[in-house]
């Protein structure tokens, strides 16, 4: 377990990790994405807590959303540009791939960025004291559980995606996904109850991710899985302005 979160920090943040993991054994730890989610959450919450105690709510948005950004290297922001560019063309899932691995960017994806960007942003700015600390963990929480959904719902749009190998242990091992939801609901639970709606938002975020990428590409590919994860995030500090 300890090699495998080891290996789970080194793929999902650029907290640095001694060791090289390959994508396999990263693979297998997929049932502890909620605890990376909960330690990005608990880094970014407090750095968040203390700038909120200083400067204007604002200016916290801006600073605890590029801190999240930059904890996971961009990588799923990235992959939220990509998926916004193929969803947005018109063609076949064959080229809305190709599009997808297409270093520029284009108006899908600037779009769909701003957005995602901007309701983390003012949702984190409504947000203060400990309700502040306790969203920002069970956003990342959810938004962690929402990828772990998602490769045990979907099906790899093409062999060589690198979801292949979560998507190919979530199928062969259901234990896993249910290990990770029981881990989501028992962390938050131990912050309040009403949070419970937030890890529900990843589900759903998931479900209806997954779908559009079935539509789109005919499968699940690891940009789409990195989007999941940010818009499950944005979705959930926004439903946490409201249930905390």
């Amino acid at each position: 377990m300890f090699k495998q979160l080891k290996a789970l920090i080194a793929f999902l943040t650029i907290i640095p990790i001694k060791g090289e993991y390959d994508l396999k054994t990263t693979a297998e730890g997929i049932h502890l994405f909620p605890l990376i989610g909960a330690l990005i959450g608990f880094i970014t919450g407090i750095i968040a807590f203390l700038i909120s105690n200083i400067y204007p709510g604002l200016i916290t948005g801006i600073i605890a959303t590029s801190v999240l950004e930059l904890i996971t290297g961009l990588h799923h922001f990235d992959a939220l540009l990509d998926f916004g560019d193929g969803i947005m063309a018109k063609t076949t899932p064959e080229r809305k791939i190709e599009i997808m691995h297409d270093k520029q960017t284009g108006a899908g994806g600037f779009w769909l960025g701003l957005t995602v960007i901007g309701i983390k942003i003012f949702s984190i700015a409504q947000l203060n004291g400990l309700q502040l600390f306790t969203a920002i963990i069970l956003s990342e929480i959810s938004s962690k559980l929402s990828m772990v959904i998602g490769t045990w719902l979907g099906n790899p749009a093409y062999p060589t995606s690198t979801a292949v190998p979560f998507i190919e242990i979530a199928h062969k091992n259901l234990r896993k996904p249910i290990i990770a939801l029981v881990i989501s609901l028992l962390i938050t639970i131990l912050f309040t109850f009403k949070g419970i709606a937030i890890i529900i938002t990843g589900i759903l975020t998931a479900v209806i991710i997954e779908w559009i990428a079935q539509k789109h590409f005919r499968g699940v590919t690891g940009d789409v899985l990195g989007s999941m994860d940010e818009i499950t995030s944005a979705l959930a500090l926004l439903l946490a302005v409201k249930v905390l």
